[in-house]
């Protein structure tokens, strides 16, 4: 991945107390943003934009990339799923060890 933009806005996050944070992520072909924001105020205490080196052609590649990522991130912290939220579309629950099979059987 390139061309990284790293914001922190206002506060620092204190992470033994995220249950009043926020984390939303928004993918697109080219890379994926994402902020943290406060619950209670709706405050944007941290934003994070990155392009992938290689722009995504497909939805699949798209979903692929993302599984990958969201994998990465089960390993740094103790999350058992993810709620996705689709623009103009369903919510969707999905388990980390759902992700982990899909990437499993979607290898290229």
């Amino acid at each position: 991945m390139i061309n990284s933009n790293v914001t922190k806005i206002n506060r620092t996050i204190n992470l033994e107390n995220t249950k009043d944070t926020k984390l939303s992520i928004q993918f697109n072909l080219d890379g994926f943003s994402f902020c943290i924001s406060d619950n209670s105020t709706g405050e944007i205490l941290y934003f994070f934009k990155n392009l992938f080196e290689d722009k995504q052609t497909t939805p699949e590649n798209l979903m692929q990339k993302v599984f990958e990522i969201l994998e990465d991130v089960t390993r740094l912290v103790d999350i058992d799923g993810w709620k996705l939220d689709f623009y103009n579309g369903p919510t969707i629950d999905i388990s980390a060890s759902d992700i982990k099979k899909w990437i499993k059987n979607n290898k290229e």
